[in-house]
């Protein structure tokens, strides 16, 4: 039995939203637990309050090291065994969106690993990703006609 299939038609501001989510998420499976820092409803109080930010840095680097056995600065890589799978299928679709807002910010392309095409390192395939704007005036691309 084949497994069942989702579509999902977002803005370019929620492909960014998911987009950080799925970051955090796969950072955090990986041990990186100071990226919570980073999370825009907390960003801006470790700007303006530093020692808050050196304590909360702290106190997470305590928890990884229970939770990993890692010091403040290590962590594990994506696809290591420890490495919960769906941290590894987080990565995947970060990739695959990521590749995609990237091209069509920048059509031309660039030097960054944005424009290369994603790695898979789950066990899940890679996501297909299309910008649905692209094709409503380009029918042709899908093969069939959308004025029907």
């Amino acid at each position: 039995m084949a497994e069942q299939q989702y579509e999902l038609s977002i803005s370019e501001k929620q492909a960014r939203v998911i987009l950080a989510s799925l970051d955090l998420f796969s950072r955090i499976g990986i041990g990186q637990l100071r990226e919570v820092l980073r999370h825009p409803q907390y960003q801006l109080k470790m700007i303006d309050d530093n020692e808050t930010y050196t304590y909360c840095q702290r106190l997470l680097d305590q928890v990884k090291k229970l939770l990993t056995g890692h010091g403040p600065h290590s962590s594990y890589g994506v696809c290591h065994p420890e490495v919960h799978e769906d941290s590894n299928i987080a990565y995947d679709l970060l990739q695959v969106i990521r590749h995609r807002l990237s091209w069509d910010r920048i059509p031309d392309g660039g030097p960054e690993i944005n424009f290369d095409p994603p790695i898979q390192f789950s066990e899940e395939e890679l996501a297909e990703i299309l910008t649905t704007r692209f094709y409503k005036r380009n029918p042709t691309l899908l093969g069939v006609d959308l004025n029907v």
